[in-house]
């Protein structure tokens, strides 16, 4: 926080006050260490979560970087240098916190085995790491199955 002023996003710092990183890494562990995929992925999520970040951009920017990869989603993300009220192209600032299928109603999550499925079934829209962690490779297709336009 910057007592009441304006922060620039590039300019938010990691706070480390808390062991946010351990509490975090310990329990991906602990949710997922007997899913079929955690192993094949945790070197590709584990630095995340062990080494320092300053800057929370970098760490987003890094983890989505990884993400898209193991999607094999090829994209180009660009930033923009001031807050933009419109966006040109897709913008999904308004889903975040909202029931992606209200919002959009071509989306129909695919379900899949998940690790706690046999006690609560499947959950929808939990994480991407969710996803990747107990479905591997499939993971990208799923989400490309999910949208069925008419």
């Amino acid at each position: 926080k910057n007592h009441g002023q304006k922060t620039l996003v590039k300019d938010v710092q990691i706070d480390y006050q808390t062991r946010w990183q351990d509490i975090h890494w310990r329990t991906i562990v602990s949710a997922y260490n007997n899913s079929p995929f955690f192993e094949y992925y945790r070197d590709d999520f584990e630095p995340f979560y062990t080494r320092p970040w300053k800057f929370l951009i970098d760490f987003n920017q890094q983890l989505n970087g990884l993400l898209l990869d193991l999607l094999e989603v090829e994209t180009r993300v660009l930033l923009t240098q001031t807050y933009q009220h419109q966006s040109s192209g897709l913008d999904y600032r308004a889903l975040i916190l909202k029931d992606r299928e209200a919002v959009d109603p071509d989306y129909r999550f695919q379900a899949y085995t998940q690790t706690f499925s046999d006690r609560f079934g499947f959950v929808p829209h939990l994480s991407i790491i969710d996803l990747l962690f107990n479905t591997g490779s499939e993971a990208g297709e799923l989400l490309q199955m999910s949208y069925q336009k008419p």
